[in-house]
Protein backbone atom coordinates (compact mmCIF):
# COMPACT_ATOMS: atom_id res chain seq x y z
CA UNK A 1 0.00 0.00 0.00
CA UNK A 2 1.31 3.33 -1.02
CA UNK A 3 1.48 6.15 1.28
CA UNK A 4 -0.72 8.12 -0.41
CA UNK A 5 -3.17 5.31 0.13
CA UNK A 6 -2.48 5.20 3.77
CA UNK A 7 -2.80 8.88 4.38
CA UNK A 8 -6.52 8.13 2.26
CA UNK A 9 -7.61 5.36 4.61
CA UNK A 10 -6.87 7.25 7.81
CA UNK A 11 -8.01 10.51 6.42
CA UNK A 12 -10.70 9.99 4.17
CA UNK A 13 -11.41 13.57 3.50
CA UNK A 14 -11.28 17.35 4.48
CA UNK A 15 -13.90 16.74 7.46
CA UNK A 16 -12.38 13.74 8.84
CA UNK A 17 -8.67 15.67 9.00
CA UNK A 18 -10.26 18.63 10.91
CA UNK A 19 -11.68 16.00 13.38
CA UNK A 20 -8.29 14.44 13.84
CA UNK A 21 -6.50 17.41 14.21
CA UNK A 22 -9.02 19.05 16.56
CA UNK A 23 -9.19 15.83 18.89
CA UNK A 24 -5.53 15.97 18.47
CA UNK A 25 -5.28 19.85 19.81
CA UNK A 26 -7.40 18.23 22.55
CA UNK A 27 -5.66 15.45 23.74
CA UNK A 28 -2.60 17.54 23.86
CA UNK A 29 -3.90 20.79 26.04
CA UNK A 30 -5.21 17.90 28.75
CA UNK A 31 -1.58 16.89 28.94
CA UNK A 32 -0.29 20.42 29.43
CA UNK A 33 -2.84 21.54 31.64
CA UNK A 34 -2.65 18.53 33.87
CA UNK A 35 1.14 18.49 34.15
CA UNK A 36 2.32 19.56 37.08
CA UNK A 37 4.86 22.36 36.08
CA UNK A 38 4.73 22.81 32.57
CA UNK A 39 7.80 24.03 30.88
CA UNK A 40 8.72 25.21 34.00
CA UNK A 41 6.41 28.13 34.40
CA UNK A 42 5.06 27.84 37.87
CA UNK A 43 6.89 29.48 40.22
CA UNK A 44 9.85 27.70 41.86
CA UNK A 45 9.55 26.42 45.48
CA UNK A 46 11.12 28.83 48.09
CA UNK A 47 14.21 27.59 49.65
CA UNK A 48 15.03 25.47 53.02
CA UNK A 49 13.84 28.84 54.57
CA UNK A 50 10.37 28.40 53.66
CA UNK A 51 10.26 24.97 54.97
CA UNK A 52 11.55 25.94 58.59
CA UNK A 53 8.85 28.67 58.54
CA UNK A 54 6.40 31.04 56.52
CA UNK A 55 6.98 33.95 57.47
CA UNK A 56 10.27 33.79 59.02
CA UNK A 57 13.78 32.05 59.64
CA UNK A 58 15.86 31.46 62.40
CA UNK A 59 19.68 30.40 61.85
CA UNK A 60 20.15 27.93 64.28
CA UNK A 61 23.96 27.97 64.13
CA UNK A 62 23.81 31.49 65.24
CA UNK A 63 21.05 31.09 67.77
CA UNK A 64 23.48 28.57 69.64
CA UNK A 65 26.65 30.86 69.62
CA UNK A 66 26.44 33.03 72.88
CA UNK A 67 28.12 35.91 71.51
CA UNK A 68 26.23 36.53 68.80
CA UNK A 69 22.48 37.79 69.22
CA UNK A 70 19.77 35.99 67.61
CA UNK A 71 18.30 37.17 64.35
CA UNK A 72 15.16 36.92 62.68
CA UNK A 73 15.13 37.13 59.46
CA UNK A 74 12.14 38.03 57.80
CA UNK A 75 11.34 36.56 54.02
CA UNK A 76 8.83 38.04 52.00
CA UNK A 77 7.33 34.95 49.86
CA UNK A 78 7.60 35.72 46.40
CA UNK A 79 4.31 37.22 45.00
CA UNK A 80 2.20 34.31 43.57
CA UNK A 81 -0.12 34.12 40.10
CA UNK A 82 -3.58 33.35 40.79
CA UNK A 83 -5.09 30.22 39.64
CA UNK A 84 -6.90 31.92 36.42
CA UNK A 85 -3.62 33.12 34.75
CA UNK A 86 -1.51 29.76 35.39
CA UNK A 87 -4.33 28.58 33.57
CA UNK A 88 -4.65 30.52 30.88
CA UNK A 89 -0.54 30.14 30.55
CA UNK A 90 -1.45 26.41 30.20
CA UNK A 91 -3.92 26.61 27.88
CA UNK A 92 -2.11 28.92 25.84
CA UNK A 93 1.08 26.59 25.83
CA UNK A 94 -0.80 23.50 25.05
CA UNK A 95 -2.11 25.67 21.91
CA UNK A 96 1.08 26.42 21.29
CA UNK A 97 2.04 22.93 21.04
CA UNK A 98 -1.03 22.26 18.98
CA UNK A 99 0.17 24.81 16.23
CA UNK A 100 3.69 23.33 15.96
CA UNK A 101 2.46 19.49 15.19
CA UNK A 102 -0.31 21.55 12.81
CA UNK A 103 2.44 23.30 11.44
CA UNK A 104 4.53 19.93 10.70
CA UNK A 105 1.19 18.67 8.90
CA UNK A 106 0.63 21.66 7.11
CA UNK A 107 2.52 20.82 3.82
CA UNK A 108 1.01 17.34 3.16
CA UNK A 109 -1.16 18.35 0.92
CA UNK A 110 2.00 20.38 -1.80
CA UNK A 111 3.74 16.68 -1.09
CA UNK A 112 1.20 14.61 -1.97
CA UNK A 113 0.49 16.54 -5.34
CA UNK A 114 4.49 16.02 -6.00
CA UNK A 115 4.23 12.49 -5.38
CA UNK A 116 1.28 12.27 -7.62
CA UNK A 117 2.71 13.95 -10.47
CA UNK A 118 6.05 13.35 -10.05
CA UNK A 119 6.96 16.78 -10.37
CA UNK A 120 7.95 19.57 -7.83
CA UNK A 121 5.99 22.14 -9.79
CA UNK A 122 7.76 24.86 -9.83
CA UNK A 123 8.10 25.18 -6.11
CA UNK A 124 11.21 25.19 -3.69
CA UNK A 125 12.36 22.58 -1.20
CA UNK A 126 13.83 24.68 1.64
CA UNK A 127 10.81 25.03 3.56
CA UNK A 128 10.55 21.24 3.65
CA UNK A 129 14.14 20.91 4.87
CA UNK A 130 14.06 23.55 7.61
CA UNK A 131 11.12 21.34 9.29
CA UNK A 132 13.32 19.05 9.59
CA UNK A 133 16.20 20.64 10.81
CA UNK A 134 14.49 22.95 13.14
CA UNK A 135 12.98 20.23 14.56
CA UNK A 136 16.18 18.51 15.32
CA UNK A 137 17.76 21.38 16.49
CA UNK A 138 15.14 21.97 19.29
CA UNK A 139 15.25 18.49 19.83
CA UNK A 140 18.46 18.38 20.37
CA UNK A 141 18.03 21.18 22.48
CA UNK A 142 15.94 19.60 24.69
CA UNK A 143 17.31 16.64 25.19
CA UNK A 144 20.51 17.83 26.48
CA UNK A 145 18.93 20.59 28.83
CA UNK A 146 16.59 17.50 30.00
CA UNK A 147 19.14 15.29 30.66
CA UNK A 148 21.28 18.25 32.43
CA UNK A 149 18.90 20.51 34.22
CA UNK A 150 16.62 17.62 34.90
CA UNK A 151 13.66 19.83 34.03
CA UNK A 152 10.79 17.46 32.89
CA UNK A 153 8.83 20.45 31.70
CA UNK A 154 11.33 20.18 28.09
CA UNK A 155 9.38 16.87 27.52
CA UNK A 156 6.73 19.21 25.86
CA UNK A 157 9.82 20.55 23.38
CA UNK A 158 10.79 17.21 22.67
CA UNK A 159 6.85 16.22 22.24
CA UNK A 160 6.29 19.60 20.01
CA UNK A 161 9.45 18.63 18.06
CA UNK A 162 8.89 14.92 17.17
CA UNK A 163 6.71 15.36 14.60
CA UNK A 164 8.68 17.77 12.80
CA UNK A 165 11.77 15.50 12.58
CA UNK A 166 9.61 12.53 11.33
CA UNK A 167 7.93 14.65 8.76
CA UNK A 168 10.42 16.96 8.10
CA UNK A 169 12.28 13.75 6.39
CA UNK A 170 9.56 12.79 4.51
CA UNK A 171 9.04 16.17 2.62
CA UNK A 172 12.63 16.35 2.05
CA UNK A 173 12.99 13.18 0.82
CA UNK A 174 9.68 13.27 -1.55
CA UNK A 175 11.10 16.40 -2.49
CA UNK A 176 14.57 15.47 -3.46
CA UNK A 177 13.05 12.05 -5.04
CA UNK A 178 10.42 13.95 -7.24
CA UNK A 179 12.63 16.99 -8.17
CA UNK A 180 13.38 17.38 -11.95
CA UNK A 181 14.85 20.68 -11.43
CA UNK A 182 18.46 20.22 -11.32
CA UNK A 183 19.39 23.79 -10.63
CA UNK A 184 17.30 23.36 -7.47
CA UNK A 185 18.50 19.67 -6.87
CA UNK A 186 22.13 21.16 -6.84
CA UNK A 187 20.89 23.94 -4.33
CA UNK A 188 19.16 21.03 -2.54
CA UNK A 189 22.29 19.13 -2.16
CA UNK A 190 24.51 22.07 -0.97
CA UNK A 191 21.89 23.18 1.80
CA UNK A 192 22.21 19.10 2.68
CA UNK A 193 26.21 19.98 3.22
CA UNK A 194 25.47 23.06 5.80
CA UNK A 195 22.39 21.59 7.75
CA UNK A 196 25.20 18.22 8.49
CA UNK A 197 27.88 21.06 9.01
CA UNK A 198 26.13 22.94 11.45
CA UNK A 199 24.65 19.55 13.31
CA UNK A 200 28.50 18.38 13.66
CA UNK A 201 28.72 21.76 14.97
CA UNK A 202 26.56 21.50 17.85
CA UNK A 203 28.13 18.31 19.06
CA UNK A 204 31.33 19.77 19.28
CA UNK A 205 29.52 22.87 21.15
CA UNK A 206 28.04 19.72 23.43
CA UNK A 207 31.61 17.96 24.06
CA UNK A 208 33.74 21.37 24.73
CA UNK A 209 31.57 24.12 26.41
CA UNK A 210 30.63 23.72 29.60
CA UNK A 211 27.09 22.72 30.16
CA UNK A 212 25.50 26.35 30.60
CA UNK A 213 27.13 27.78 27.65
CA UNK A 214 26.08 24.54 25.80
CA UNK A 215 22.51 25.15 26.48
CA UNK A 216 22.59 28.87 25.66
CA UNK A 217 24.58 27.63 22.59
CA UNK A 218 22.16 25.81 21.23
CA UNK A 219 19.23 27.36 22.12
CA UNK A 220 20.47 30.64 19.98
CA UNK A 221 21.14 28.08 16.63
CA UNK A 222 17.77 26.77 16.90
CA UNK A 223 15.99 30.28 17.43
CA UNK A 224 18.11 31.68 14.35
CA UNK A 225 16.97 28.25 12.29
CA UNK A 226 13.19 28.79 13.46
CA UNK A 227 13.40 32.33 12.20
CA UNK A 228 15.04 30.53 9.22
CA UNK A 229 12.04 28.40 8.75
CA UNK A 230 10.01 31.30 8.59
CA UNK A 231 12.04 33.01 6.03
CA UNK A 232 12.15 30.02 3.56
CA UNK A 233 9.50 31.35 1.21
CA UNK A 234 11.29 34.18 0.52
CA UNK A 235 14.36 32.80 -1.34
CA UNK A 236 11.41 32.91 -4.67
CA UNK A 237 10.69 36.55 -3.47
CA UNK A 238 12.28 37.65 -6.89
CA UNK A 239 10.11 35.55 -8.42
CA UNK A 240 6.95 36.63 -7.39
CA UNK A 241 7.65 39.97 -7.52
CA UNK A 242 8.23 39.69 -11.21
CA UNK A 243 5.40 37.38 -12.09
CA UNK A 244 3.08 39.02 -9.61
CA UNK A 245 2.06 35.54 -8.31
CA UNK A 246 2.18 33.64 -4.75
CA UNK A 247 1.20 30.20 -6.52
CA UNK A 248 4.93 29.04 -5.59
CA UNK A 249 4.64 29.44 -1.92
CA UNK A 250 3.37 26.79 0.43
CA UNK A 251 0.24 28.51 1.49
CA UNK A 252 -0.89 26.11 4.02
CA UNK A 253 2.51 26.29 5.42
CA UNK A 254 2.75 30.14 5.78
CA UNK A 255 -1.23 30.26 6.94
CA UNK A 256 -0.32 27.82 9.96
CA UNK A 257 3.19 28.83 10.62
CA UNK A 258 1.37 32.60 11.24
CA UNK A 259 -1.06 31.53 13.80
CA UNK A 260 1.75 29.29 15.88
CA UNK A 261 3.86 32.04 15.77
CA UNK A 262 1.53 34.61 17.03
CA UNK A 263 0.41 31.74 20.07
CA UNK A 264 4.14 31.62 20.95
CA UNK A 265 4.62 35.38 20.78
CA UNK A 266 1.70 35.61 23.43
CA UNK A 267 3.18 33.01 25.87
CA UNK A 268 6.33 34.66 25.51
CA UNK A 269 5.40 37.71 26.46
CA UNK A 270 3.25 36.27 29.84
CA UNK A 271 6.65 34.30 30.58
CA UNK A 272 8.46 37.24 29.86
CA UNK A 273 10.74 35.01 28.65
CA UNK A 274 13.34 36.82 25.80
CA UNK A 275 14.66 33.81 23.83
CA UNK A 276 11.07 33.07 23.07
CA UNK A 277 9.65 36.53 22.56
CA UNK A 278 12.41 37.65 20.06
CA UNK A 279 12.32 34.48 17.59
CA UNK A 280 8.50 34.99 17.17
CA UNK A 281 8.28 38.57 17.19
CA UNK A 282 10.95 38.53 14.31
CA UNK A 283 9.08 35.39 12.45
CA UNK A 284 5.44 36.92 12.95
CA UNK A 285 6.86 40.31 11.06
CA UNK A 286 8.32 37.63 8.66
CA UNK A 287 4.55 36.66 8.26
CA UNK A 288 2.83 39.39 7.84
CA UNK A 289 4.72 40.87 4.89
CA UNK A 290 4.37 37.22 3.48
CA UNK A 291 0.37 37.41 3.69
CA UNK A 292 0.59 41.00 2.85
CA UNK A 293 1.87 39.98 -0.81
CA UNK A 294 -0.49 36.86 -0.74
CA UNK A 295 -3.39 38.98 -0.26
CA UNK A 296 -2.32 41.77 -2.92
CA UNK A 297 -1.33 39.32 -5.69
CA UNK A 298 -3.71 37.10 -4.84
CA UNK A 299 -6.74 39.56 -5.22
CA UNK A 300 -4.65 40.42 -8.89
CA UNK A 301 -4.89 36.77 -9.81
CA UNK A 302 -8.40 36.73 -9.05
CA UNK A 303 -9.26 39.84 -11.04
CA UNK A 304 -7.39 38.23 -13.54
CA UNK A 305 -9.56 35.10 -13.71
CA UNK A 306 -12.93 36.68 -13.73
CA UNK A 307 -11.62 39.05 -16.72
CA UNK A 308 -11.00 35.65 -18.63
CA UNK A 309 -13.96 33.63 -18.11
CA UNK A 310 -16.14 37.20 -19.04
CA UNK A 311 -14.45 37.05 -21.81
CA UNK A 312 -15.01 33.66 -22.75
CA UNK A 313 -18.60 33.73 -21.81
CA UNK A 314 -19.16 36.90 -24.31
CA UNK A 315 -21.08 36.10 -27.60
CA UNK A 316 -22.13 37.81 -30.58
CA UNK A 317 -25.95 38.96 -30.41
CA UNK A 318 -27.56 37.82 -33.52
CA UNK A 319 -30.37 39.41 -34.97
CA UNK A 320 -33.52 37.44 -34.89
CA UNK A 321 -35.14 39.88 -37.67
CA UNK A 322 -32.23 39.39 -40.12
CA UNK A 323 -33.28 36.82 -42.32
CA UNK A 324 -30.90 33.47 -42.84
CA UNK A 325 -30.56 31.94 -46.39
CA UNK A 326 -29.68 28.02 -46.89
CA UNK A 327 -27.12 27.53 -49.54
CA UNK A 328 -28.28 25.81 -53.04
CA UNK A 329 -26.14 23.50 -55.20
CA UNK A 330 -24.56 19.81 -54.21
CA UNK A 331 -22.80 20.35 -50.91
CA UNK A 332 -23.28 19.24 -47.40
CA UNK A 333 -26.94 19.27 -47.44
CA UNK A 334 -27.35 17.31 -50.86
CA UNK A 335 -24.72 14.35 -48.97
CA UNK A 336 -26.36 13.85 -45.70
CA UNK A 337 -30.04 13.82 -47.11
CA UNK A 338 -29.58 12.49 -50.65
CA UNK A 339 -31.86 15.31 -52.68
CA UNK A 340 -31.27 16.95 -56.13
CA UNK A 341 -30.14 20.16 -56.45
CA UNK A 342 -33.07 21.65 -58.31
CA UNK A 343 -35.22 20.10 -55.33
CA UNK A 344 -33.67 22.62 -52.74
CA UNK A 345 -34.30 25.62 -53.40
CA UNK A 346 -33.18 28.87 -52.21
CA UNK A 347 -34.48 28.84 -48.06
CA UNK A 348 -35.32 32.04 -46.15
CA UNK A 349 -35.67 31.97 -41.99
CA UNK A 350 -36.58 34.40 -40.06
CA UNK A 351 -36.70 34.95 -36.18
CA UNK A 352 -34.46 32.27 -35.86
CA UNK A 353 -31.98 31.61 -33.18
CA UNK A 354 -28.41 30.09 -34.65
CA UNK A 355 -25.18 29.53 -33.00
CA UNK A 356 -22.88 28.69 -35.51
Amino acid sequence: MSFRRLVQAVVPDRRAAAKLLCELMLVVMVMQVCAENPLGTLAPKNSVKEALSPGATIDKAKALDPTVPNEITLEIPPPQKSAALVLVERILQALAIASNIAFHLSPMRIILEIRRYKDTRGTDGLPYLMIFWVASSWCLYGAFALVCTGNMGLQMILFGNATGVIMGFFYTYSFHKNCNDQIKANKMKVLYRIAIAVFLGENILICTLPTSAAIFALGLIASILSVGCTAAPLTELSVVLKTRDTSIWPTDFIYVNSVGLLIWLICGVLLNDTWVIVPNAIGTGICIFQLGLMTVFGSEQINKLKKIRKEEMTFHVIDETAPIVMPTGKGKWHNEYNVQGEDLAPLTLTGAKVMW
